[in-house]
């Protein structure tokens, strides 16, 4: 339980408030950026960044249904990213490892419409929904 506060903690202070968080990523000669929505606290593609009820994001959209407490122990044997694992559970969405100007890697999920959540955004998601929508 102190791990799950930690990292809502680390998330909140990370993605939270302050400036906005702009990033470039690469994959391979594919380049893409990904901002904070701030309302949520997570790293998604800039499209989803800003709320549009009239277009919703498909990364938003199954964040906002996402939960750890239905991954199985078989599915997240072996050290796997419970991020990933997520994102293989929704239909048509894929995994993309990414890599920006400094040679950091993150995991990216990329949904059929082109959106994109960060793996760890998406377990913040899940966690998040699995205590009700508390913490942020």
């Amino acid at each position: 339980m102190m791990t799950l506060h930690v990292f809502l903690i680390f998330s909140a202070f990370a993605f939270g408030g302050g400036a906005q968080v702009k990033e470039t990523w690469r994959v391979g000669n594919f380049s893409f950026k990904t901002e904070v929505n701030r309302r949520l606290g997570i790293m998604v593609n800039p499209a989803c960044a800003v709320d549009r009820p009239s277009h919703p994001c498909g990364a938003i959209v199954f964040a906002k249904r996402a939960s750890k407490k239905a991954l199985s122990k078989e599915e997240l044997s072996g050290g796997k990213n419970p991020g990933a694992v997520l994102c293989h559970r929704s239909d048509g969405s894929r995994v993309v490892i990414a890599e920006d100007p400094n040679g950091n890697q993150a995991s990216f999920c990329v949904f059929k419409d082109g959106s994109l959540i960060s793996s760890s955004s998406l377990l913040k998601m899940a966690l998040r929904n699995d205590l009700g929508g508390k913490g942020r």
